[in-house]
C-alpha cells in the first residue's frame, strides 16, 4: 500500500472509530500483525501512542518504544485455546496465528473500503 493510502487509512479508520465510540483513538492494531518502519512513522506523526501487533517484524527492535505485543483471539477461539494461549504454552495456537495471518493476504482482494 502506498504511504500515502497508510496515512488516509489510518486518519479516516480513526475518525470512524471515535465517532461511533465516542471516545478518543491513540492506540491502533496492526492488520493481522503486519506493520513496517514506515507505517510506525506515519501512526507517530498521526499521534498514535502505539501499535499492537501479533507477530515479530524486523521493524519491531526500531520501534521497540512504538510497538506492543497482543494475542490474536479469533471466532474460532474456545475457552481451552483461550487458556494455552494467555499462559504462553501455546504451539499449536502459534501455529493457527501463522496459518491464519499467511490466509489474511487473500483478504485485501475481499475487503470493502471503510464506508
Amino acid at each position: 500500500m502506498p504511504i500515502s493510502e497508510v496515512n488516509s487509512e489510518l486518519m479516516e479508520s480513526r475518525k470512524k472509530i471515535e465517532a461511533i465510540s465516542g471516545q478518543k483513538v491513540d492506540l491502533l492494531s496492526f492488520p493481522f500483525g503486519r506493520y513496517n518502519g514506515e507505517v510506525c512513522r506515519v501512526a507517530k506523526e498521526l499521534q498514535y501512542r502505539h501499535g499492537l501487533t501479533i507477530g515479530a517484524s524486523p521493524a519491531a527492535k526500531e520501534n521497540d518504544d512504538f510497538v506492543l505485543p497482543r494475542i490474536a483471539i479469533y471466532g474460532f477461539d474456545d475457552f481451552y485455546s483461550l487458556r494455552l494461549k494467555i499462559s504462553g504454552q501455546f504451539p499449536l495456537e502459534r501455529m493457527k496465528r501463522e496459518v491464519t495471518a499467511r490466509l489474511a493476504g487473500g483478504t485485501i482482494a475481499l475487503k470493502s473500503p471503510l464506508k
